[in-house]
């Protein structure tokens, strides 16, 4: 917009004093560059420029959402279709769609921190307590439960015939001792079966020693001669 500097604008002041007239005395402001008792010309150029200067910080007009994220530039045409992209490019209204697409940013990231537990089909086979159901479809976890059930299931058996095994082997150490015992028996029997049939081999030879020294001494009596 062009400036008017026609005279009709001061032309109801009683006296036209300049800007550079006039001096600040105010306090100083550091931050805006503002002195006390400078003209009021250069505290006007002052101010003005820091409102351009702002103005232009400010410009949501200019914004690019294409830039570096493409996805924030499809967010703001869906929440403002039929719009060009930088319409309502007020401060308000984009610090609004950001504060909105964090929070729908937020519940994507909660959905996806939320565990999500696949599904597997598994053939149990042997491991499936139903005969007429081998297989099914069941989440993960409650397939490695399965089958930590099944292994420790057959664990027990194994156990348990370890145990039978162990209990059979005492029987059968039992057994052998009995039947060794039985055998010692048997031999030492033998043993003195032997020994009694030394003996009686013995006796026999005695016996037929005896017969023979009775049957010499019979010899002997019958020879001798008769007594008239």
């Amino acid at each position: 917009m062009g400036c008017e500097t026609a005279n009709y604008l001061y032309t109801r002041c009683p006296e036209v004093v300049s800007t550079n007239c006039i001096t600040y005395q105010g306090e100083s402001i550091d931050c805006l560059g503002v002195c006390k008792g400078m003209t009021l010309t250069k505290l006007e150029d002052i101010v003005v420029n820091k409102i351009c200067n702002l103005a232009t910080l400010t410009n949501m007009s200019v914004i690019d959402f294409t830039h570096k994220c493409p996805w924030i530039a499809t967010a703001w045409n869906n929440a403002h279709p039929g719009n060009h992209p930088n319409v309502d490019n007020t401060i308000l209204n984009i610090l609004n769609f950001i504060l909105d697409e964090l929070c729908v940013l937020q519940a994507e990231i909660t959905v996806l921190q939320t565990p999500v537990e696949p599904e597997v089909t598994l053939d149990y086979d042997c491991c499936s307590t139903n005969s007429c159901v081998t297989t099914g479809k069941v989440t993960l976890s409650v397939a490695l439960q399965n089958i930590i059930n099944c292994i420790c299931g057959l664990n027990t058996k194994i156990e348990s015939f370890q145990t039978s095994i162990g209990d059979a082997n005492i029987k059968a150490g039992n057994a052998i001792d009995i039947a060794q015992d039985a055998l010692d028996t048997i031999t030492a029997q033998q043993n003195a079966i032997t020994a009694l049939s030394t003996k009686i081999d013995l006796q026999k030879l005695k016996i037929n020693e005896i017969i023979t020294a009775a049957s010499t001494s019979l010899v002997a009596v019958a020879n001798l001669p008769l007594i008239p």
